[in-house]
Order: C-alpha cells, then structure tokens, then sequence
C-alpha cells in the first residue's frame, strides 16, 4: 500500500460512519486545523484511530 494521508483515511472513516454531507464537502474541501482536529476527534471516538 503506498502513502495515504491520515486525513484523507479519516474523512473517509466519518463519511461511512456518519454519511454526512458535512464530511462530504470537508473532503473536497482545503482542510483547515479545526476541522482536521474534528475528523480525528470523532474518527478515535468511533475506535477506529
């Protein structure tokens, strides 16, 4: 497997687990640190990180 951005794997874990249009457009979307922290926040809480 070659690199994959952690974000990018954690946008993808919050559009599966939630299915949420907000997380949609986070993904297409420039990232900013809030929402990069948010991601991860509730990737970990959902026992994926």
């Amino acid at each position: 497997m070659g690199h994959v951005s952690p974000i990018s794997i954690a946008v993808k874990i919050l559009i599966l687990s939630e299915g949420s249009a907000q997380a949609l457009k986070v993904s297409n979307a420039e990232m900013t640190e809030p929402i990069k922290y948010t991601v991860f926040i509730k990737a970990h809480a959902a026992g994926y990180i």
